[in-house]
């Protein structure tokens, strides 16, 4: 029996054994989002408030666009580093319908600013008093912000390419993943292909959520075993876990170590009646209402739907099924759904956020 963390009491009072589906990916877009435990509202879908104070992040390569060291000064460009929650990394918004300006949180009278409309060009800092009328801000500090889906994931439309009438979207190059430089990319189709070109705002206040239990064992690691048809994109996602937790938690059986979840792939729709793409469960042993024991974890993908063949009318591509496991791996870990933009494990089906949020590493670190 596996010595699993338990994290706090729960609130029900059980007296046996009860089997707990800790997550289930629901068809948002469809068939609406489910809510397991209370207080999971779905309130996604939301872009930044004029005047809030938002990081903003790259939803492929999950870094944000920084000002390095906490300083500004005129034409100091701009990099994309891994989230710190830095005062660099932060940007107060100030809009007008859909254009943006962002202002820097270390002076607000520097703002990020376009060099120019050529492929590859980076971003910099340009100095403008917080006086300056919307209107008399220039074009290359202007960003034409739409929505790329429902849940938070925006393109931003540099003014300066706009007016050319040659409109072009922020972006990072392709690959690597690990740029340091923010360049502009003209559109690509479909959508999906251009996922380097989706940004997040996210919130400066942090929501902790963690559930009641995880199947991390006593040694800090979540070992798994059995199968799965996406294994290539399954172990993308762990990767990105365990890079972001800094050691290796997350990590496939081997010799003698005990497992702690089986990997498991479903054809047939699940004995629960709902209907999901993915599902972490364990047995949870319960003694006068105390959380005593987590066992048999499972970790389950529904195929029909993971393919994209139930209720969608495209294919699931291989950036959005790597979401599906980063979302539940996220329930392996013993974190529960966020209402904060474009995380990971944000409430409903948020397809599009290929990378993991400051939601997602505050309440896993604060475990």
């Amino acid at each position: 029996m596996k010595n699993w963390k338990i994290l706090h009491p729960p609130r029900a009072f059980a007296r046996s054994i009860s089997k707990v589906t800790a997550c289930f990916l629901a068809l948002a877009l469809v068939v609406g989002s489910f809510a397991l435990f209370s207080g999971e509202a779905v309130a996604l879908g939301h872009d930044a408030a004029n005047n809030e104070i938002v990081y903003i992040r790259n939803v492929t390569s999950g870094q944000y666009i920084t000002t390095s060291n906490n300083t500004v000064s005129a034409n100091k460009e701009l990099t994309m580093v891994k989230g710190t929650e830095a005062l660099g990394q932060r940007w107060k918004v100030q809009k007008s319908g859909n254009w943006y300006v962002f202002r820097s949180a270390v002076d607000n009278n520097y703002v990020m600013s376009i060099a120019n409309t050529s492929n590859g060009t980076t971003l910099k800092l340009i100095q403008v008093s917080t006086s300056t009328a919307f209107a008399s801000i220039p074009s290359s500090a202007k960003f034409l912000v739409n929505s790329a889906n429902n849940y938070g994931i925006f393109m931003m439309s540099p003014k300066l390419s706009y007016d050319a009438s040659n409109t072009k979207f922020l972006g990072i190059a392709l690959p690597p993943l690990n740029v340091d430089k923010i360049i502009q990319q003209p559109l690509y189709t479909p959508l999906d292909a251009q996922a380097s070109q989706m940004w997040v705002f996210e919130s400066n206040v942090r929501m902790i959520s963690l559930m009641n239990y995880d199947l991390i064992d006593a040694g800090g690691h979540s070992d798994w075993d059995g199968s799965t048809k996406y294994v290539e994109t399954f172990q993308a996602a762990i990767n990105r876990w365990n890079n972001a937790i800094g050691s290796t938690v997350l990590r496939k059986r081997t010799g003698l170590n005990i497992k702690d979840f089986t990997v498991v792939d479903i054809t047939t729709v699940p004995t629960t009646g709902e209907l999901y793409y993915a599902a972490v469960t364990a047995d949870l042993v319960y003694i006068l209402g105390v959380l005593v024991t987590v066992k048999n974890g499972k970790l389950s993908y529904y195929t029909q739907f993971v393919d994209g063949q139930h209720y969608l009318s495209a294919v699931i591509s291989p950036i959005q099924q790597k979401f599906i496991h980063m979302h539940e791996l996220g329930h392996v870990l013993g974190l529960e759904h966020t209402n904060g933009r474009g995380n990971a494990l944000s409430s409903g089906a948020n397809m599009y956020s290929y990378s993991l949020g400051l939601d997602d590493l505050a309440s896993y670190n604060s475990k």
